[in-house]
């Protein structure tokens, strides 16, 4: 599938988010971590349909999509998502469509 959106945007956003993370998570002495910033993106990208004022603000600069309007971040992450579960016959994608608080 041709990609609607150049996903390098989306991504560079999410890669920034997630060195970001490593760094502040890596300083204390955990003897594995594991981060998925792809799940972490999108997560993050519900999050953000429900935001508003301050939230949403700090939602969308986590995310590097400061310039994008929220229509379009649901698209540009829409399309991702349709590449991401699209990698390949033998491999087996599963994406976060929700995200629950105690």
């Amino acid at each position: 599938m041709e990609s609607v959106f150049p996903i390098r945007v989306t991504t560079q956003g999410t890669n920034r988010l997630a060195v970001r993370l490593l760094a502040q998570l890596g300083a204390d002495p955990w003897p594995n971590l594991l981060l998925s910033p792809c799940s972490l993106a999108f997560c993050l990208a519900v999050l953000l349909n429900g935001a508003a004022g301050d939230t949403r603000t700090a939602l969308v600069t986590a995310l590097g999509l400061e310039q994008f309007a929220e229509e379009e971040v649901n698209l540009r992450f829409q399309d991702l998502r349709v590449q991401v579960l699209q990698i390949g016959p033998h491999v087996a994608v599963d994406l976060a469509t929700a995200v629950w608080a105690p």
